[in-house]
Parts: C-alpha cells; sequence; structure tokens
C-alpha cells in the first residue's frame, strides 16, 4: 500500500513538476505559455474521453473563454522586440566589476 502511494505521489506531482521546469528551460517564452494556457482545454478532453465525465456548462464556457483569450492575443510589435530581449540595454545595464562596489 506504501508503495502505491508513493508511485501515485510520483507519478501525479513530481514527474509533472520536473516535465514543466524543462519544458520551460527549452522551449521559447510564447511556445511555453501557449502550452500552458491550454492546459485547461486538454484536461477537458482527456475527462471526456478517458473518464467519462461530461462537463457542465459553465465548465465548457470557461475553456471557451481561456481559448478565446488565447485566440485574440496578439505578440507586441517588432519595434518593442529588442527592448524585451534586453538588446537596448546598454552598458549602464552591464554588472559592475567587484572592486567598484561600496563596501
Amino acid at each position: 500500500m506504501l508503495l502505491a502511494g508513493i508511485g501515485v505521489g510520483l507519478s501525479s506531482s513530481v514527474i509533472p513538476y520536473v516535465s514543466d521546469q524543462l519544458a520551460m528551460r527549452r522551449l521559447p517564452r510564447a511556445t511555453y505559455a501557449l502550452m500552458v494556457s491550454l492546459l485547461p482545454a486538454t484536461a477537458t478532453v482527456v475527462g471526456i474521453i478517458v473518464l467519462g465525465q461530461i462537463p457542465s456548462a459553465v465548465e465548457v464556457a470557461g475553456v471557451a473563454l481561456v481559448v478565446a483569450g488565447i485566440a485574440v492575443h496578439r505578440e507586441p510589435e517588432a519595434a518593442s522586440e529588442p527592448e524585451a530581449r534586453g538588446a537596448s540595454a546598454g552598458p549602464s545595464a552591464a554588472p559592475r566589476p567587484a572592486e567598484s562596489l561600496p563596501r
């Protein structure tokens, strides 16, 4: 029984958390954000197919609002991209050498 509890704990929390952190590190920010924002819709589809859970009208409306929010989202204009990446930060944003820091 204890071994089953450990298996459920690893399967339901540790493995998804580690996978999430690896995906966050390796995927572009926009791709990761899209995948995370589609989790409610994905969970609803899995619930219907695997578990036979039919969502209520309120739950379907919530998923529809999430999908609509994703659909209307637009990326920032190209002019602001260098600022978002830190390319225009200039030399003032560079860290100071250790000997110039106040003591």
